[in-house]
């Protein structure tokens, strides 16, 4: 840890002082006439990330080609204090700064951090999250209460495709890589008449995935089968009205057989598991502009999602052991969701810059659960919850220097809950958010800033604890469960100041910022873990519960330095510290002062990518990660990890070819983790289990640009 620690150290050190050499040592010739700028889209209003009081990481297109990042899981890594949770065949929980979910079985679960794709609403569905087609990810770190209410109340991350710009373009793009791993794409924009324009993105990707079941003598019981097709149409109706359509279609029949009892890539299940989605989203935006001192739009979507989910719950198959059991446990969910938004922005250029909003969403998660052993052979569930909004926000120009932002949400939360073992349980849980946040910009290139945010979550229902309670009768764990059957809305403060700025050359660009956050009413997920009716078997039951408060604090900093119109350098370090307070596991164990889980330390990404010949390009850099925590239910950690991703490229005028490898010396490192008896042959004695992320991966990407 020490040698990967002070390597990391001495590379960020000396990218810094480059960064901060002596202009005069360069050539003239080579220096950058402007810097790039990067417009993000997430917030209200699209503005210079360069110029936004918050901190945001983006992840360009040049980005994900040059990593052939096919999956939103493929390119977390290079941003900081930014984790993701597998436990499946593809990450769909993230955290930021330490604070998101991991994992969702049998009670529904509220994300800390949402995802959207093209404005629509993916939280918690992030399967769908593939990029082809896709323009850049922004990566919104701290809360993000104003804008988007409980579904961000750690950050946001959004999706921004290719727009319908009305420009005539298109690609084709073919991948192959090792585990037989292969991708089709087709992309295609252009103007259809003078007031309508269209971009529609097609792709399938499939993989053998990484896993050997040495039972069935097959590599593809962990396979990636996706289709993905996206369409949008913007139609300049009249002069005041535009109107907006993004339409989803996806279509994830993947393989779910990752965990072995010797932890390693094989397996020995005899019922391989299954990971699928399948996803359509409509999304329709007005935007009308005759008013005179404000601009009107209304957003309507509509998202509905089937999805399923299982596992082989013994890892291995009959006449394994004498001892052995043999389960699988099986999810299927249906998951719907209407969303309205309605708001009104001030008119550009006016003396007042503001805006005001109505949003309503109404949800409706519908689970049967299929096991063959567990306290229930057959479970259904059924969470309909609306949430209603108000929000507004002003933005006030003190001066050509200092301006200040005021923004303020209050949302209403209804959910109603029914299960078949008869559990009726409804909430209601209001809250409010907002941030207040000050900017001042000392010249041109340098930007200042501080921000007070408070976002939230909701509460909820552990129906899983109340229909363990009730058909277990009384004991020492039915009352335990008995006292969770809710859990209430949890609070998270933020404070944070950052600096944004460039040098005069525009070739030297730093964004930084600390912040500290307090949590109140923490969400925490806890399991208790029982022998089943053989005495041997574990039986496992989930539950949330507030603990009283947690803290998380730290740094995040990015640099990016083009030494001259060949090389480009860039390093990017975060540094986190967690704590939880008053939080009493199951079996008495004070967790309080330990860290939150899937919260590492540190983390980090830094590179170069050198191009020469204006057509040719070589790009190469180090990732990783401390360890964490993966769970607050158990003490189980991951390994600290550092991966080297490289890439080399030819770029013509038409057509572009890659060469790419990821984690090319093939490090093995924990996505996701749990602590507990599976092993017959030591007479189910708890330990950890580990899924292993992404091995060694290397391919040719080739691209036709039309």
């Amino acid at each position: 840890m020490n040698t990967k620690l002070s390597l990391l150290t001495l590379s960020i050190l000396s990218a810094i002082s480059v960064a901060h050499a002596d202009d005069a040592t360069n050539d003239a010739n080579s220096k950058k006439e402007a810097i790039e700028v990067i417009t993000i889209s997430g917030d209200f209003k699209q503005q210079n990330l360069q110029q936004t009081p918050a901190s945001v990481a983006v992840i360009t297109a040049d980005v994900m080609r040059q990593r052939n990042a096919q999956h939103l899981e493929d390119v977390l890594n290079t941003s900081v204090n930014v984790n993701f949770a597998s436990g499946a065949s593809r990450a769909r929980f993230f955290q930021v700064r330490g604070i998101g979910e991991r994992s969702e079985f049998v009670d529904a679960v509220n994300p800390s951090v949402g995802v959207t794709i093209d404005g629509i609403d993916y939280s918690g569905i992030g399967t769908a999250a593939t990029l082809f087609d896709i323009d850049q990810v922004e990566i919104f770190r701290g809360p993000q209460g104003t804008r988007f209410g409980a579904s961000a109340m750690a950050g946001m991350i959004n999706l921004k495709g290719a727009p319908a710009d009305g420009e005539q373009s298109g690609k084709v793009q073919l991948s192959y890589g090792n585990y037989n791993s292969r991708q089709a794409a087709v992309a295609h924009g252009m103007a259809i008449t003078d007031n309508l324009n269209y971009r529609m993105a097609v792709q399938k990707l499939s993989s053998d995935g990484y896993i050997s079941n040495r039972h069935l003598n097959r590599d593809d019981t962990n396979n990636i089968e996706e289709f993905g097709a996206r369409l949008n149409l913007a139609w300049t109706a009249t002069e005041d009205l535009k109107v907006d359509l993004a339409t989803h279609f996806f279509d994830a029949d993947n393989g779910y057989d990752t965990f072995s009892l010797d932890n390693t890539r094989e397996t020995l299940s005899d019922q391989p598991g299954f990971d699928t989605q399948r996803t359509k989203a409509l999304s329709i935006t007005g935007h009308y502009t005759a008013f005179v001192s404000a601009d009107l739009s209304l957003q309507t979507s509509v998202n509905s999602s089937d999805l399923a989910y299982g596992y082989d719950e013994d890892w291995t198959h009959t006449n394994f052991h004498d001892w052995e059991y043999s389960s699988f446990d099986h999810y299927f969910r249906d998951h719907n969701s209407r969303t309205v938004d309605l708001r009104a922005t001030a008119k550009t250029g006016s003396n007042a810059n503001w805006v005001a909003g109505f949003y309503r969403q109404d949800k409706k998660v519908a689970l049967q659960r299929l096991s063959v052993y567990g306290f229930t052979p057959l479970f259904d569930s059924t969470l309909d919850t609306v949430n209603v909004a108000v929000y507004g926000q002003r933005d006030w120009q003190i001066d050509d220097q200092v301006t200040i932002t005021a923004g303020l949400r209050a949302e209403q939360r209804t959910a109603d809950y029914l299960d078949s073992g008869d559990t009726v349980e409804s909430t209601v849980d209001t809250m409010w958010g907002g941030k207040f946040d000050a900017r001042y910009q000392v010249n041109d290139q340098t930007m200042i800033y501080t921000t007070l945010s408070r976002g939230y979550k909701a509460g909820g229902v552990n129906g899983e604890a109340i229909g363990k309670a009730i058909v277990d009768g009384q004991d020492a764990t039915t009352e335990f469960l008995a006292k969770r059957k809710s859990f209430s809305p949890e609070v998270l403060h933020n404070i944070e100041f950052g600096v944004k700025g460039t040098n005069d050359e525009g070739n030297f660009v730093v964004r930084f910022s600390a912040f500290y956050s307090h949590r109140d009413d923490v969400q925490l997920k806890g399991y208790v873990t029982e022998s089943g009716a053989d005495g041997n078997t574990p039986t496992f039951t989930g539950y949330i519960e507030n603990g009283a408060s947690g803290s998380n604090y730290g740094v995040e900093t990015e640099l990016t330095y083009d030494i001259n119109s060949s090389l480009q350098l860039f390093a990017n370090f975060g540094w986190l510290q967690t704590e939880v307070k008053d939080f009493i596991a199951q079996d008495g164990t004070d967790k309080s002062g330990r860290d939150q889980a899937h919260a590492p330390e540190y983390q980090y990404n830094v590179g170069a990518v050198y191009t020469f010949d204006e057509q040719w390009f070589v790009r190469i850099n180090a990732e990783g990660k401390d360890a964490f925590y993966y769970s607050m239910s158990h003490d189980s950690k991951s390994e600290n990890f550092s991966l080297i991703n490289m890439a080399v490229g030819y770029q013509g005028n038409d057509w572009d070819i890659t060469l790419w490898g990821r984690n090319v010396f093939d490090e093995d490192y924990g996505v996701r983790g749990f602590f507990f008896g599976n092993d017959p042959r030591d007479g189910y004695e708890a330990k950890t289990y580990t899924q292993l992320g992404e091995p060694a991966r290397f391919g040719a990407t080739l691209r036709y640009n039309f």
